[in-house]
């Protein structure tokens, strides 16, 4: 019927969809897909949403380098538009790439600024990405800062099962760097336990990282 924005909308909603199916390839085209889509009409926040959500695509596949130069991208739209909630969730995710890639100074800086954006409009958000620089701060030496801030970001997304399951991951890493392998199996058992409960697939960043986990305990 012409209603090229919604058609966009739907696009990128099952791109996210076939991402987390870990179907890899049609998420990808579809996500190429929406971002002219949004170009050739104009919808330049869709733009840099669906560039971020690209970048997640390849950031699931450890192709961190490529999903660090969709979400600059994409962060740099964000401010143009004016979108605080899309930057600081943007911001999150390279800074977590930017961990992948061991750059860590880097990755400190972008979740600091991420986190202080999504306390103010997407407090789960802000919640992952305290998980993600306590891991940060326990490779650079800050174990007390690194535990506290597990704490609460766990406060932030215990309400929300997949954020809590994968946020236990991030907690289990910590504490076995930690020297607590009884309290990172513990975390183990407890993302096992709500992942039995969720529909999610084989191939999903989730259950990547109860496995990662779990032969990180059991090397």
């Amino acid at each position: 019927v012409g209603d090229n924005r919604s058609e966009c909308i739907f696009l990128g909603n099952l791109g996210n969809v076939y991402n987390s199916l870990g179907q890899i390839d049609r998420a990808t085209e579809i996500f190429f897909e929406t971002i002219e889509l949004s170009r050739e009409i104009g919808l330049k926040r869709s733009e840099g949403i669906f560039l971020g959500n690209l970048g997640n695509v390849y950031k699931s596949q450890d192709q961190h380098d490529r999903a660090i130069e969709l979400y600059t991208q994409a962060i740099d739209i964000a401010k143009e538009v004016h979108d605080k909630r899309f930057e600081g969730i943007h911001l999150g995710n390279l800074g977590d790439s930017l961990v992948k890639l061991q750059r860590l100074d880097e990755a400190e800086i972008a979740l600091k600024e991420a986190i202080a954006i999504c306390d103010n409009t997407i407090p789960v958000a802000a919640g992952v990405f305290r998980g993600t620089r306590a891991l940060v701060l326990v490779q650079q030496g800050h174990l007390d800062e690194a535990l506290a801030l597990i704490e609460t970001g766990e406060a932030q997304v215990v309400a929300f099962p997949e954020e809590h399951a994968k946020f236990l991951c991030k907690k289990g890493h910590l504490q076995h760097i930690a020297g607590d392998a009884t309290a990172a199996r513990t975390s183990l058992n407890q993302a096992q336990a709500i992942v039995a409960k969720l529909l999610v697939s084989e191939q999903s960043e989730l259950n990547k990282g109860i496995a990662r986990l779990n032969d990180l305990l059991d090397s």
